[in-house]
């Protein structure tokens, strides 16, 4: 932000002033992977059983 430059008291405000005119970063994106988390592995072997079951009891199986 500041590329390490050092500033006397007297002229904070000039540091602050430079500062808020900085441009916005860049948005970032974040990618999860939902095959590697293991809540979403539990849920889809819960969803499969409860359909599993289901159709059980159905006389489908």
């Amino acid at each position: 932000m500041t590329r390490g430059k050092a500033v006397n008291p007297d002229k904070v405000e000039d540091a602050v002033r430079s500062l808020t005119e900085l441009p916005d970063p860049a948005p970032t994106i974040s990618r999860v992977q939902l095959w590697s988390n293991p809540y979403v592995a539990g849920l889809m072997v819960t969803l499969m059983g409860i359909f599993w079951i289901g159709r059980k009891v159905v006389g489908l199986i």
